[in-house]
């Protein structure tokens, strides 16, 4: 078995391209090239050759988390939906305070077992904190943090004081990028990509000009859909943006 391609030579790009041309009897190879909606040229094979820099994998860590959504106003059925999910091996929760009592929402859930993500508004903010202190005194809770909505310079504003509630929880991530409404909209993946950079860039000119950028408090939501090579892409393409913010902002995390 393990000698069962050695009969095979490998192929070059000329020798797909002679290939291609002598199947299209005449037909240019051009006929072929195709642009997608986010504006990419799509070739009708790739090789190894067209690799211009070195191979850098999406991911370099296999602890995913399965995460549970609360979806329902009701705190009781919210709660027996949650016990449900993670007993049958979610691992994560996702809950939307406003208007909530967290003890019923979140009774028997042991959240310093598992990640946790949390929608809210500066007026909830303190609610939140004060229950986990007083369930959890003294841990350090992995959560993060996404406000109810952020379109607007007075937005970020009020988050910043959020921010400020929670700035003693190590663990938690609340400068947050959130672009899965519009992909839920079927934007394109380059739109994406501008407005979770430009979210997080508000984040640090803001962060900036308070003199306290955290090391590693950022989290970024998206969605991915079936279009498997462009999401990775744009996956990939959060990673090195990023990247080029932390350097800019003389980030370490």
């Amino acid at each position: 078995m393990q000698n069962l391609f050695s009969e095979f030579k490998p192929s070059t790009a000329a020798d797909w391209k002679n290939q291609v041309l002598k199947d299209l009897k005449g037909e240019p190879l051009e006929n072929l090239i195709w642009h997608n909606e986010n504006g990419i040229e799509v070739k009708p094979f790739y090789t190894s050759e067209d690799l211009k820099q070195a191979y850098e994998p999406a991911f370099t860590h296999a602890d995913w988390e399965i995460c549970v959504k609360g979806k329902s106003n009701d705190a009781k059925e919210i709660n027996a939906q949650f016990l449900m999910q993670l007993n049958a091996g979610a691992t994560s929760i996702s809950l939307n305070c406003s208007g909530l009592d967290l003890d019923v929402a979140l009774n028997d859930i042991q959240l310093n077992y598992i990640h946790s993500t949390f929608l809210l508004n500066e007026a909830n903010a303190n609610s939140l904190k004060t229950y986990l202190e007083k369930k959890y005194p003294g841990k350090d809770l992995p959560f993060s943090l996404f406000p109810e909505s952020l379109s607007s310079s007075k937005d970020l504003e009020n988050w910043m004081k959020v921010m400020d509630v929670f700035k003693d929880f190590k663990n938690c991530k609340s400068a947050s990028a959130d672009a899965l409404d519009f992909h839920n909209q079927n934007c394109f993946a380059y739109y994406e990509l501008a407005i979770i950079l430009s979210q997080l860039t508000e984040y640090l000119e803001a962060l900036s000009s308070k003199k306290e950028i955290p090391s590693s408090a950022f989290v970024v939501k998206t969605g991915v859909n079936s279009d498997y090579f462009i999401q990775i892409a744009k996956l990939r393409a959060i990673r090195r943006l990023w990247a080029v913010l932390k350097a800019d902002y003389k980030i370490q995390n």
